[in-house]
C-alpha cells in the first residue's frame, strides 16, 4: 500500500511538472466550449435514517465564453445512489455562470441556477421523480494539457428544493475530476 501511495504521489508530482509550461502561456478561452466529468458525491442531508449517503456524481456542460473572464453554459448535474434494491438519484438542470478572476489563470467561481429533481426507485408505491428549484455555487481549477485542453478540478455544491414525502429540501457536495475544451 505504501509503494502505491508513492507511486500516486510520484505520478501527480510528474503530471504537475509536465503542465507547468503550458499553464503559464496564455489561455484561449473564447466561443462554444464544453466539458463533463466525474467523481464523488455527498448528500449533506441525513435521509430517515439518520445517515448522510456517498454516492458516484457527474457533470456535462456546454456553452459560450463572452470574453475570457466570462463564461455561460448550460449544467447537468447529477448524484447517484445504490444499495440493495434502492436507487437514489439527485441532480440539478438548469443554466451557470464561470467567472475567471484572471483571464490567464485557471481558477474559477461558478454560480447557476434552474430545476432540481429528486428520484427513487424502491419498488414502492412512493417511487418517481419529483421536480422542483434548485442553485448551484462551485469552484474549480483548470490545469492545461493543450491549447484548448484542460484537466478540471472542482467543487460544487446543490442545494435543492423539491418535495418528497420526508424531506423538502436537500444539500448535495461534489469534488469531480473532468475534461474541458474550448
Amino acid at each position: 500500500m505504501r509503494y502505491l501511495s508513492m507511486a500516486s504521489l510520484s505520478a501527480a508530482v510528474g503530471l504537475v511538472c509536465a503542465v507547468s509550461p503550458l499553464d503559464a502561456q496564455e489561455r484561449v478561452r473564447e466561443g462554444f466550449w464544453g466539458g463533463v466529468g466525474g467523481g464523488v458525491g455527498f448528500n449533506l442531508t441525513e435521509n430517515s435514517e439518520g445517515e448522510r449517503l456517498t454516492g458516484f456524481s457527474a457533470f456535462a456542460r456546454a456553452g459560450w465564453a463572452f470574453t475570457q473572464n466570462w463564461l455561460v453554459a448550460g449544467d447537468v448535474i447529477g448524484w447517484f445512489y445504490s444499495q440493495d434494491d434502492v436507487d437514489l438519484r439527485r441532480g440539478f438542470l438548469g443554466g451557470s455562470v464561470l467567472f475567471y478572476p484572471s483571464a490567464t489563470g485557471g481558477f474559477y467561481l461558478k454560480g447557476g441556477i434552474g430545476g432540481a429533481f429528486s428520484d427513487v426507485s424502491a419498488g414502492v408505491a412512493s417511487d418517481g421523480t419529483t421536480w422542483g428549484f434548485g442553485w448551484t455555487l462551485g469552484f474549480g481549477y483548470d490545469i492545461r494539457l493543450g491549447d484548448t485542453f484542460n484537466l478540471t478540478l472542482g467543487a460544487d455544491w446543490l442545494f435543492q428544493d423539491v418535495n418528497t414525502f420526508t424531506e423538502s429540501s436537500n444539500q448535495l457536495a461534489m469534488l469531480t475530476l473532468g475534461l474541458t475544451f474550448f
